[in-house]
């Protein structure tokens, strides 16, 4: 959970630039991360999907997930879905990873009142 307005387009860019992209000496550092596990021969290889990797196909809003069109999340709904991720796996036809924005996130605690977005790697 983070605390402060949440910035979708921020935040894909900064997953973009700042970890997909990233560059150390010349060589990307996450290459990795636009490739799929796939199957040749019956062994399990790479397959590079540079030309058809989107990032937005990897950071979403919680509610493309479930399909609900919500954009706030109480506390046990964002950790129902979590729960929920365990019983669909990732599609095999892109690379296995996802980060889902909660834009708006709120605690069951009311004490904490200020505006909170949390992220959800999966």
């Amino acid at each position: 959970m983070l605390e402060g307005r949440c910035d979708p387009a921020k935040i894909t860019r900064k997953v973009l630039e700042g970890i997909v992209e990233r560059e150390v000496g010349g060589e990307k550092v996450y290459h990795k991360l636009k490739w799929r596990a796939g199957a040749r021969l019956g062994y399990p290889v790479w397959e590079q999907l540079d030309e058809t990797f989107d990032i937005n196909k990897h950071v979403r809003f919680l509610h493309e997930w479930n399909g609900d069109g919500k954009m706030r999340y109480r506390e046990e709904e964002v950790f129902d879905a979590i729960s929920n991720f365990f019983d669909h796996p990732l599609p095999k036809d892109k690379p296995q990873w996802e980060i889902y924005i909660v834009p708006e996130y709120v605690y069951n605690d009311a004490s904490k009142t200020s505006n909170y977005y949390a992220l959800i790697f999966r």
